[in-house]
């Protein structure tokens, strides 16, 4: 990320941040699809993930775009065999990338998401 200035990063303004959705969906399915497990605990991992919890995955340290993250954990999650729902947690201010979730929730939420941030970089 070093070729795109911070500030261009916190807003998503970046053509990287947009270049690896497809490998972010393969990353998180990987890691919660049964089927790709051994066969003896496949189980146990039906039994016990019912409902698969995440923030800002990837919008964090590395000033991912929140927009796309969220659409990769969803889109991932809509394909496992098992089943298990998402529950996606948005936060007004977190400390790696502050106030950069608030763009997934549309225009009004959004300003008033920043607004309560106070991150005066986000725009």
């Amino acid at each position: 990320y070093n070729k795109c200035p911070i500030d261009k990063l916190m807003n998503n303004n970046c053509d990287i941040q947009r270049r690896h959705l497809s490998d972010d969906v393969a990353l998180w399915y990987r890691a919660f699809e049964p089927e790709l497990y051994p066969a003896p605990v496949r189980q146990a991992i039906r039994g016990v993930i019912k409902t698969i919890g995440t923030g800002p995955w990837g919008a964090g340290v590395w000033y991912g775009d929140s927009q796309q993250y969220f659409l990769a954990v969803w889109l991932a999650t809509s394909l496992l065999s098992s089943g298990a729902s998402l529950d996606y947690y948005v936060y007004d201010h977190f400390c790696e990338n502050p106030g950069n979730q608030c763009f997934v929730l549309g225009a009004t939420g959004c300003a008033a998401c920043v607004a309560q941030a106070g991150v005066p970089s986000i725009s």
